[in-house]
């Protein structure tokens, strides 16, 4: 039913209530019907479900089979490495995803426990879940609101409806009845879960409770969606299938050739073993662990905390932000920024100095701003506390040394006459010295036909109605600028008596152009964007005209762009809003459907789509987002718990810098895997080559394990922590792939030079002594595999333009891994674990020689490629 368009008197009749609200046994059988106050919740998943999970991957697999065969051949070591390789790894992945959701819970947060109620026309304190439709609660400010419900009486009555709608002033309640389409937003007679009452008092009469309300349907939403893959999950799924894929292929090849050969068994589960473990790239896991930790390092420094580790990658992956406006462009801050009296407008600024220096129109100003601070609520004493536009009147007045502590010394106050939807003015009755003053403030319209009289230059002149037309027209103006205009009036009282037609024959002093000041690095972060390829729109609770007024201060809405409110977007289907998605850039008083609707589009057509939120109306956008980004400062619980990154300045700047934190992150993370994958690829090739020409054994398991583990994982953390190119934010979001054909290439190029120089180095030992050939392969490996390190520095430049000396990291991994090998081979110790035999001087040399051929080729392959592109 349609609540807010129903007579307040018989809305108690329609829910089988009364003007004293429902009786005990009543309320009871009524939960009964509709259930408790409350909202429902996700089942949590298991810790052990998660821990499952992490086993349920098809390398993971080859992994245990691995382990079981070692086992059983006698190879225990081999077997207990390869089983706490798994247990880490799975570790690891458990750490990274045991992070329950929370936003039901922050969402049942919002419900406060007790409440007032109006029972058997009693009041009394009742348990928030125990609130059922028809009972009738009562308000007053400070409450937090516990159900939805319409408003039958109230005085003054303002909301913080901010959470649920992202309206970013207090709204005036109303008791009058509203049409039956009016959006939520404007539905001025309703009170909704979750808010919390600001000024004034009421009685609201319960209409839903629970999931019913506007707050659990909201849930309902969020519960309803499930995140996808981020790219990283699915570049580790692809890479795992196309790793076994090509074990499986080259184990079936290697068995047939076994057989051909007439090879001993326990020798090909040899082989089938160091295949497996050559086939699984065991550090991957923990190098991408590591590298996002230390990514949300860096973009905590640029004021970005992030809640999963996967959306650092994500969010260098952002092609398309939806932002909101009140806190995130703006300062969130009410300010008074210019002064209309006297027929001119002048800056805050201008309005200080001319009342500091005495200078013309200072007595209009002055009283102008008396007047303000006295019809007034708020207070700035400590904290700010009160209506956001109360306080930006009591704080240029205060920066011209007009204080409320001042003027109550010498002001009494008499009466006021409140706000409300009719009037849309107020008016506090004073007194001072014996003279009795009406202090008026309001919408210029309502004011200025109340006034018979102006001031300017401190003397009173009559007013006509063309001059109210004149000064009617410039407050318009203003307001068609994205201001909110308040007008100030005073009248001077004979007595007391006249209190009754107090705001009759005002005296108008002029008004007030108040505004939510734009932050003063947003312009610049939003040129950066552009600059990067990335679309902005701004998709916010408040007014249109608002929005876009703050869209054209920067530069975001041009001469075909688009501005659409809730109704308007309501009045499209999909293909329509298809076809004009891209010139919208303002999607102004929408709820949270809407948002998705948006967002469903924009994901189609392939963007990557970070979307900003502060409200309990922005949770289910949040989270069907690629990206989640919730503001840390005014944000609510649910906002945070739902998101996946919480901007802790609540600033747009920080957006951008994140995303280019984000690419770099992407970048670092393309090449470590693109390097990991051809350390892994050789050493698949290396096997079975070898095997192919009816070889021994050229690798063991555990050798490949510590070149996996150690050697590769290292070296790859290195490349994790390169720092970002200067001109990352300089070219569009690149969606290529981590792996993709091009890049499988390279791929395979390099692998091929690794796999031909250990085989050949193998070759030329093997007639001589076989342990001496197995260590020459096994040291020739690390070598082209500390080599190739440099290959992946940079992907497009030779290594002289790439200055590697730039990642100290990068160098120091290098002599590391060089040190950590030197010991395995040289050191008695290691040898019977690594089945390795000290190597001469001279064999080191050949080493080096023969593992630096994957650099030189890939720096002939660089060379050649920027050759080429030097001739197109």
């Amino acid at each position: 039913m349609e609540w807010h368009a129903l007579p307040a008197e018989k809305l108690p009749e329609s829910l089988g209530s009364s003007k004293g609200g429902l009786d005990g046994k009543e309320a009871e059988q009524r939960i009964r019907k509709y259930g408790f106050n409350e909202l429902e919740r996700r089942k949590n998943v298991s810790a052990i479900s998660l821990l499952l999970n992490e086993f349920r991957n098809p390398l993971v697999y080859l992994l245990v089979v691995a382990a079981v065969l070692s086992f059983a051949i006698g190879e225990q070591l081999d077997s207990i490495l390869i089983g706490t390789v798994i247990i880490v790894n799975a570790a690891l992945g458990f750490a990274q995803d045991w992070k329950a959701e929370k936003a039901i819970e922050a969402l049942t947060a919002l419900f406060v426990r007790q409440t007032r109620v109006l029972r058997g026309g009693k009041e009394t304190i009742v348990e928030t879940k125990y609130i059922v439709p028809g009972d009738i609660l009562i308000l007053e400010a400070g409450d937090a609101i516990a159900a939805d419900g319409r408003v039958i009486d109230a005085a003054d009555f303002k909301v913080n409806e901010a959470p649920l709608t992202g309206e970013s002033l207090p709204v005036t309640k109303t008791t009058k009845a509203l049409p039956e389409k009016t959006p939520l937003p404007d539905r001025k007679n309703m009170a909704y879960a979750g808010t919390m009452v600001m000024n004034g008092w009421a009685k609201v009469l319960v209409t839903a409770t629970g999931m019913s309300t506007e707050i659990g349907r909201i849930a309902g939403l969020t519960l309803g969606i499930e995140r996808g893959k981020t790219p990283t999950e699915k570049m580790l799924e692809s890479i795992a299938k196309k790793l076994m894929f090509l074990f499986v292929a080259l184990s079936a090849f290697t068995a047939a050739i076994g057989i051909y050969f007439g090879k001993d068994m326990t020798e090909m589960i040899l082989v089938a073993i160091s295949l497996m473990v050559a086939a699984v790239p065991e550090g991957l896991p923990a190098v991408v662990t590591i590298v996002f930790a230390i990514g949300l390092q860096r973009l905590s420094r640029a004021n970005t905390l992030v809640r999963k580790l996967s959306a650092t990658e994500t969010l260098g992956a952002v092609t398309f932000i939806c932002t909101d406006k009140t806190g995130t462009l703006t300062k969130n801050q009410m300010t008074a920024e210019k002064v209309f009296i006297n027929g001119r407008v002048i800056s805050d600024i201008d309005a200080e100095s001319i009342i500091r220096k005495d200078g013309e129109g200072a007595k209009t100003l002055r009283k102008l701003f008396e007047t303000g601070v006295l019809c007034n609520h708020a207070s700035i004493e400590g904290k700010p506390i009160g209506d956001p536009t109360e306080i930006a009147i009591l704080m240029i007045a205060d920066n011209s040394g007009i204080t409320k502590a001042k003027l109550d010394k010498t002001h009494r106050i008499l009466g006021e006459i409140s706000f409300n939807l009719e009037r849309k003015m107020m008016s506090v009755i004073t007194q001072n010295s014996g003279c009795v003053i009406v202090n008026t403030k309001g919408a210029p319209e309502r004011v200025l036909e109340r006034c018979s009289h102006c001031m300017e230059d401190g003397k009173i002149t009559r007013l006509d109605a063309k001059e109210k037309k004149i000064l009617l027209e410039k407050n318009e103006e203003l307001a068609a600028d994205g201001y909110r205009l308040l007008a100030v009036a005073y009248r001077e009282l004979e007595s007391t008596k006249e209190e009754k037609q107090a705001e009759e024959g005002l005296v108008y002093l002029g008004s007030l152009a108040l505004a939510d000041p734009l932050r003063p690095e947003t312009k610049d972060a939003l040129s950066q964007a552009r600059d990067a390829g990335i679309k902005v729109a701004i998709v916010t609770g408040d007014h249109k005209n608002t929005a876009v007024a703050i869209a054209k201060q920067i530069d975001l809405f041009e001469i075909n762009s688009i501005a659409l409110d809730g109704t308007e977007l309501d009045g499209m289907d999909d293909s329509q809003l298809e076809k004009i998605i891209y010139r919208v850039k303002v999607f102004a008083r929408v709820n949270p459907e809407q948002k998705m609707r948006v967002l469903k589009i924009l994901q189609k057509n392939g963007e990557i789509v970070a979307m900003t939120g502060d409200g309990v109306n922005d949770a289910p956008a949040l989270k069907k987002a690629d990206i989640g980004i919730a503001m840390g400062k005014i944000g609510t619980d649910v906002a945070r718990e739902t998101a996946d990154v919480i901007l802790l300045d609540d600033n747009f700047a920080s957006i951008i810098k994140g995303i280019s934190e984000g690419r770099g992150m992407f970048l670092n993370i393309k090449k470590f895997v693109q390097y990991m994958v051809s350390c892994n690829t050789a050493e698949i090739l290396i096997l079975f080559f070898a095997m192919l020409l009816n070889w021994p054994l050229i690798l063991f398991p555990f050798q490949i394990l510590w070149v996996n583990l150690v050697t590769d994982s290292i070296t790859a953390l290195s490349l994790g922590l390169d720092p970002k190119p200067k001109d990352i934010m300089k070219y569009p979001p690149k969606r290529d792939e981590v792996l993709g054909r091009g890049s499988l290439a390279w791929v395979l190029f390099l692998a091929a030079i690794k796999t031909l120089s250990v085989l050949a180095v193998f070759y030329l030992f093997l007639n001589e002594d076989y342990a001496i050939a197995v260590t020459m392969a096994f040291g020739c490996l690390i070598f082209a595999e500390n080599f190739n390190l440099f290959n992946f520095k940079d992907f497009n430049n030779p290594l002289y333009k790439a200055n590697p000396f730039d990642n100290i990291y990068l160098i120091l991994s290098f002599m590391i891994s060089m040190l950590l090998t030197a010991a395995v081979i040289q050191l008695e110790f290691f040898n019977d674990y690594f089945r390795t035999v000290p190597l001469d001087w001279w064999h080191w040399g050949l080493l080096a020689l023969f593992g630096s051929f994957v650099l030189i080729g890939g720096e002939i392959y660089k060379n050649a490629r920027c050759l080429m592109k030097k001739e197109k």
